[in-house]
């Protein structure tokens, strides 16, 4: 009895190991854009993707400031602080400040 247990946690460990591995695709970010090069279609992905993230990232540890309580000159210090604390890349900052600078 005590063979056929073992025989067969080796058959089933065996099918396991053989199954479908699943892989997780990390999301891949372009690189950060001038916005002087930012087309029309691309600027409004842009500034979705920046209120996005300035909404879910930000949003997460304080409240929102309205993004014209703050002159751009202003901005810029802000973001360059809070990217450490809210872990986002280069690029997701820039992101954000190409909303707010649509936005004020």
């Amino acid at each position: 009895m005590k063979y056929k247990t073992s025989l067969l946690t080796v058959f089933v460990l065996f099918l396991f190991s053989c199954a479908t591995k699943t892989k997780i695709v990390s999301e891949v970010k372009p690189e950060v854009i001038s916005n002087e090069f930012v087309t029309e279609s691309s600027e409004s992905d842009i500034v979705k993707r920046g209120s996005l993230l300035y909404e879910n990232n930000c949003g997460n540890c304080h409240s929102l400031p309205k993004t014209n309580e703050y002159t751009l000159e202003d901005w810029r210090p802000i973001l360059d602080r809070m990217q450490k604390e809210a872990k986002i890349s280069d690029q997701e900052k820039e992101d954000i400040f190409f909303y707010i600078t649509r936005s004020i």
